[in-house]
This record gives structure tokens, C-alpha cells and sequence, in this order.
């Protein structure tokens, strides 16, 4: 039996669907990387194992919500794979997503994790190249061109992709299909081809205290807000999550299931009490569902299954009166199974100024291109 690897070329079709992989199930890819991983206690263990490695590292602190850091990880990843380094994740678990990398992901090979945020006074010049797209931060610098010294570690802090030939979608895809789900996320995927995907993202911010967990666009949420994105990004958040409210996609939802239902036989009278166990009659009296939804508030859920009955595939998570996407662990595991389950559509509807639909569409999508996606809004 080959050595017990993910990175084996593995797609996201392939391991979705369980098939076998040079000699390998799903099922025993997943058993196998945590207790291979080396171990970092600490910051000081990193650095230390930096300082001394005869190998440079691209060091990676993902940031902010789920989308942001796994766009951030396959570049960073993509981008270390082209230079033959090592990688060290950041992962530090805070009011954006506040869940470990290990209760989402089985841990690649090639990675080691860190769940601590590193001491500033160390990233000297000497020792690393600091790449901060993080705004507005002091000394952020979004976008900035990486031109790698090879006798330096990089520090990528950043939810965006890196700026290198390397860190494109083109290469950042594949290492993002590499990434294998826990158990618990891959047992509750149950969308499919024949479906269309809908991801609704109207709530304006993450809760962050008593005020704005109750509130979804109050003043506490917006001030929050612009001291992390600036006003410039708050206005253009505020604008998009506007043009995502769940109204606005039901006018296309309509046009697809007109072209859905066209496809199947129109039966009419030839559906007779002889015939009513017929296949064509059973699927027009019970109509499959058309849609995986994801969303992030109550009203989006209660008014699409009461306007569209029986289309709607959905993993259904607790929520408050106002809001349903807290970010607790719990919460961001079931907002993996969602991304999971609108990559495998055929299309998504997505929403604007969003990384979660962008990143669902590239898991789901093939060489270097996303699943088709439309944006509420546009």
C-alpha cells in the first residue's frame, strides 16, 4: 500500500464521491494525518524551528472569516509548493471564526499548525519578509507584489490571495481541492449536479458583543466595522449585503425551475390512476428539489420554503430571531458543510463582496475555473 498521503492529486470530485485513490479510500486518508503532523507547542517553537531550518518557510495567518482564510491558505500553499518550502499555518480562532483548523479539516501533510498569535518583534527583517494585506492595519500594504529572498521566511498575513504568479486561482485551486473535510462535514453533503446552489448574504457583519448579536445593522456594527475595513470597504459591504436580501433572488430561482419543470414530460391527462406508478408521474407529482440553500438569516429560509415547497435542500442551523450565522465552532463546521454542498451544483447564485460564495464556486470548479456563478445585484 502507498504511503498514507492526501497529497495524492486528490479532487474534489474524487474524495466527495468516496472513490478509491491509488490503493485508498476517503476513509482511511482521513484516519492518518494528525498524528503525523509535527507538533508546534508555541510561537517561540515555530520561530525556533524556523531560525534553525536549513528550509525557508511561508508562514500563513489566515484572517478573518471561513471564505477569506481558505483563499489565503490554498495561495500561501500554492505558492510554497512552486518554492519548495515548508508551510506554517496560523489559524488563531476569534469573533470572525471561532473554530480550529483541526475541527474542519483533516491537516495536510506538508503543514504545520499554530493556533497562537505570533509576538510582532519577531518578524525581524533579517529573519522574514513581512507581507501584511490586512487593512486597515498599520504598515498593511493589500496586494503588495511578493518577490520572494530565498535567505528569508515570508509572513503572509492575509485573506486575500497572495500577489505572485503562484498564488493565482490558477495554482491556488488545486492545493484549496486538496484540503480534506472531518467526518462530520463530509457525512452531511448532499447536494449534486442537478442542482442549483444558493448562497444568501445579507447579514452586514460578525456578532461581536451583546449589541450586535441582536442586531444585525445597528450603530455597533457598522462603527466595528469601519475601524476593521475602513469606511470605504463598510460602504461597499453595506451596499452588496443590500442587493443580497432573499427577495432578490427569487425572480431567477422562478426562471430556473420554468426551465426544470419544461424538461420533465408534460404528463396531463396520460397520468392515469393504470399509470400513476409510472416514473414520469411520480417525479412530476413529487417535485425534487432544485435548490441547496445556504443562508444567513431566518427570513431567507422561512419565506423561500414557504414560496418554493419541496425544491429546497438545506442543512438547517440554530437561529436567533435576527440572525443565523454566529461563529461558534459549531456554527462554522455547518458553514463548511454548506460551502462543501454548494460546490457540488451546478451553478450557484451567489452573493456580492462575499469570499464564501468565491470560494465555493473554485472547491467545486476544474481547471483553474469556478463553478458558474451569478451575483445578487449585478
Amino acid at each position: 500500500m502507498p504511503p498514507r498521503r492526501n497529497e495524492v492529486g486528490l479532487t474534489i470530485n474524487e474524495y466527495l464521491s468516496h472513490k478509491p485513490v491509488q490503493g485508498l479510500r476517503i476513509s482511511e486518508l482521513l484516519l492518518t494525518n494528525a498524528s503525523e503532523l509535527p507538533r508546534v507547542s508555541g510561537w517561540p517553537d515555530a520561530l525556533k524551528r524556523m531560525r534553525h531550518s536549513r528550509q525557508r518557510y511561508v508562514v500563513v495567518d489566515a484572517k478573518n472569516g471561513l471564505g477569506n482564510r481558505l483563499r489565503a491558505l490554498a495561495s500561501g500553499l500554492a505558492v510554497a509548493e512552486h518554492l519548495r518550502r515548508r508551510v506554517l499555518l496560523i489559524w488563531v480562532a476569534d469573533l470572525h471564526c471561532n473554530c480550529s483548523f483541526g475541527k474542519l479539516f483533516e491537516i495536510p501533510l506538508q503543514v504545520e499548525l499554530l493556533e497562537e498569535v505570533p509576538a510582532v518583534q519577531d518578524l525581524t527583517n533579517d529573519d522574514f519578509q513581512v507581507f501584511n494585506y490586512m487593512r486597515p492595519e498599520p504598515g498593511s500594504v493589500k496586494d503588495k507584489l511578493v518577490v520572494p529572498d530565498p535567505d528569508r521566511h515570508i509572513y503572509f498575513k492575509s485573506g486575500f490571495l497572495m500577489n505572485h504568479k503562484f498564488g493565482r486561482w490558477s495554482r491556488a485551486q488545486r492545493k484549496l481541492q486538496q484540503l480534506v473535510p472531518t467526518k462530520e462535514v463530509l457525512r452531511q453533503l448532499v447536494a449534486d449536479k442537478s442542482m442549483v446552489g444558493l448562497h444568501i448574504r445579507t447579514v452586514f457583519d460578525a456578532p461581536r458583543d451583546a449589541d450586535t448579536n441582536r442586531s444585525t445593522l445597528g450603530v455597533g456594527a457598522v462603527e466595528s466595522a469601519r475601524k476593521e475595513y475602513g469606511a470605504e470597504g463598510t460602504r461597499e459591504l453595506l451596499k452588496w449585503r443590500n442587493a443580497s436580501h432573499w427577495s432578490n433572488f427569487v425572480p431567477r430561482m422562478r426562471e430556473l425551475l420554468r426551465e426544470d419543470d419544461a424538461r420533465l414530460p408534460d404528463m396531463g391527462v396520460a397520468c392515469t390512476r393504470r399509470m400513476a406508478a409510472a416514473p414520469a408521474c411520480s417525479v412530476k407529482a413529487q417535485p425534487r428539489p432544485l435548490f441547496y440553500l445556504a443562508a444567513d438569516s431566518e427570513a431567507a429560509y422561512a419565506h423561500l420554503i414557504e414560496r418554493f415547497p419541496g425544491r429546497l435542500r438545506y442543512t438547517r442551523r440554530p437561529c436567533a430571531a435576527e440572525r443565523c450565522d454566529f461563529r461558534d465552532c459549531a456554527a462554522v463546521v455547518i458553514a463548511l458543510v454548506d460551502m462543501f454542498n454548494l460546490a457540488r451544483t451546478r451553478q450557484i447564485l451567489g452573493s456580492g463582496w462575499s469570499s464564501y460564495s468565491e470560494v465555493a464556486a473554485y472547491v467545486g470548479g476544474e481547471r483553474a475555473r469556478p463553478v458558474p456563478m451569478l451575483m445578487a445585484g449585478r
